[in-house]
């Protein structure tokens, strides 16, 4: 699961099979991230090496919203890190072990994050 986090919690979420690469992830900045974003917006991203792609800086920059990098080996300033683990507890407790079953738990934590 990809997903964005802002003040009202856990936005933008895409699913998909396997692990991601440059090409999953420019996907997922273009089709889903993107139309969420502003002008004016920051897209706040870690150091994995696909999120360092020009042109996934160029499709987030194409909406009016910025790009900023956290320092290396800063996991505490990343919030999201906190919603994946409190998601990856959710599944476990929900004891989804392949991907169908995992389906029906997908919508019920993705409002783990979300506030109204």
């Amino acid at each position: 699961m990809i997903g964005a986090l802002n003040l009202d919690g856990l936005v933008a979420a895409m699913t998909v099979p396997g692990s991601i690469n440059t090409e999953v992830f420019l996907t997922y900045v273009t089709q889903v991230l993107a139309p969420q974003l502003w002008k004016g917006a920051i897209v706040v991203l870690d150091n994995l090496k696909v999120h360092h792609a020009e042109r996934v800086r160029v499709a987030i920059e194409s909406v009016g919203a910025k790009v900023k990098f956290l320092p290396p080996y800063s996991l505490d300033l990343s919030p999201i890190k906190l919603c994946w683990s409190k998601l990856k507890q959710f599944l476990r407790s929900c004891e989804a072990r392949t991907l169908e079953s995992r389906w029906p738990c997908n919508g019920s934590c993705c409002q783990l994050h979300y506030r109204r």
